[in-house]
């Protein structure tokens, strides 16, 4: 049984047309299987496969050159391994990225990281986000039909047509207290922001203390604080329609690890933060450029996934956080 984004069977990478390759900046992690595949290869492949991995803390990986891009990578972006050996010899990660699943009483949830351009093309480019299943309700057990069944209840308020955006986020976090409440006994301090200033200064103050993970986020970040007078003055209308996808995917992503904490309103939370995040760097960029492109929004929604989604530690924290 499983559960996909409607748009997940026609993610192509981008390959050489990418212009925030995944193949920079972190350690690429080489599978078992994979790594007895490199040992047997033959050929002008042979010497550079063996001099190209390293051990990182007992793990083999892909050495990086002096620019921190992967030493397989061309300077035409696309990867010399797959050019050469062809996607048989990807490993796992290279082959997977950026799909995730996440397994629960027998369904496969699968799903695309926002940390992948073509992702965020995709899902800007979708009328509202869907997913596809291929099983009932009634198939899964009690608890996770319960689940299931309340995150559709979520996406409902988020595409409720009869109300405002910002209508739509204050009864979706009470929903989420509700809920909360109602199927773990948790009771969750709902406390709303007082306006939009402070609504912003909130999420910054919560990013500012995650673990940067290099430094083009340090100097957005830094450039975010600086400007939030400006931001909240900013006379820029944004698109609530991607607002409503980003949060429902956020959502979608997140939400069955409820199974274990029983923590909705800290999910809702954490999607709320990410659209509030989104929506300061869109205004920074109204400011600074007197208008908010495709490219603008894509850039936002990718920052936040690599900055946040993407570091086990900086997730934990932003879904733990009080605000």
């Amino acid at each position: 049984m499983y559960i996909k984004p409607s748009f997940y069977d026609d993610f192509c990478c981008k390959a050489d047309k990418c212009t925030d390759t995944c193949c920079a900046g972190w350690e690429v992690d080489i599978d078992d299987v994979t790594l007895k595949k490199y040992n047997s290869v033959q050929g002008d492949m042979k010497h550079r496969l063996s001099s190209s991995i390293v051990d990182s803390d007992g793990q083999p990986c892909f050495r990086l050159d002096e620019k921190e891009r992967c030493c397989f990578l061309s300077e035409k972006g696309l990867c010399d391994i797959y050019s050469a050996l062809g996607e048989d010899y990807l490993c796992d990660i290279c082959k997977e990225h950026p799909r995730f699943y996440d397994e629960f009483d027998g369904i496969t949830q699968c799903g695309l990281g926002l940390c992948c351009e073509k992702v965020c093309e995709m899902l800007l480019d979708c009328d509202s986000f869907c997913y596809i299943r291929d099983f009932e309700y009634s198939d899964a057990s009690e608890d996770t039909q319960i689940l299931l069944e309340t995150r559709d209840e979520m996406f409902s308020l988020i595409y409720d047509d009869t109300e405002s955006f910002e209508n739509k986020i204050t009864a979706l976090i009470e929903f989420a207290v509700k809920a909360e409440y109602e199927l773990f006994g948790d009771k969750s301090n709902n406390i709303p922001f007082a306006d939009k200033k402070s609504a912003i200064e909130e999420v910054l103050s919560l990013y500012n203390k995650t673990e940067p993970i290099n430094e083009r986020w340090t100097e957005f970040l830094g450039a975010l604080n600086n400007n939030i007078s400006a931001i909240t003055l900013c006379e820029y209308t944004p698109d609530f329609a991607l607002y409503e996808k980003l949060l429902s995917y956020i959502i979608y992503r997140h939400f069955m690890n409820c199974r274990f904490d029983g923590k909705i309103y800290n999910v809702v939370r954490f999607a709320v933060c990410a659209v509030i995040f989104v929506y300061a760097s869109e205004c920074l960029s109204f400011i600074e450029n007197d208008k908010v492109t495709a490219k603008d929004r894509i850039d936002a929604i990718k920052r936040w996934s690599q900055q946040i989604e993407y570091s086990q530690e900086n997730t934990d924290m932003c879904l733990t956080s009080d605000i």
